[in-house]
């Protein structure tokens, strides 16, 4: 069976790395050509898609809380991103990176608070 706090644990540890790569990619699109950063972004879509995934077992033990709405919010935002890299198109990679980086800000805030209430039963 598996642990879900030590889920719970991994998937806060995850939330960092996934931070220091949405920074990486803001600093690398001022340095370069935004669209050399796809795949800096498709490694953070896999880590919050994993995420996403071992969030079910654990979501009904969080009590009340925003992470489904949150995480719709960030899908969307991702959604954007990827439509402005498929398109080949920087400003609309740029626009969309300006939205995600809060919607992932508000969404990982939200898991952190949840997760760290979670992991201290």
């Amino acid at each position: 069976m598996v642990d879900n706090q030590k889920v719970a644990r991994d998937i806060m540890i995850l939330l960092q790395t996934i931070e220091e790569g949405m920074e990486h990619i803001n600093n690398r699109i001022q340095e370069e050509n935004v669209l050399a950063t796809s795949y800096f972004f498709d490694d953070i879509v896999s880590a919050i898609t994993s995420i996403v995934r071992s969030l079910q077992p654990i979501l009904p033990h969080l009590g009340e809380n925003r992470v489904l709405t949150q995480s719709e919010q960030l899908i969307a935002a991702m959604e954007e991103m990827t439509s402005g890299y498929e398109q080949e198109d920087e400003a609309k990679t740029i626009r969309a990176l300006q939205e995600l980086m809060p919607a992932f800000k508000a969404w990982q805030g939200e898991l952190n608070r949840c997760l760290i209430l979670y992991t201290s039963c």
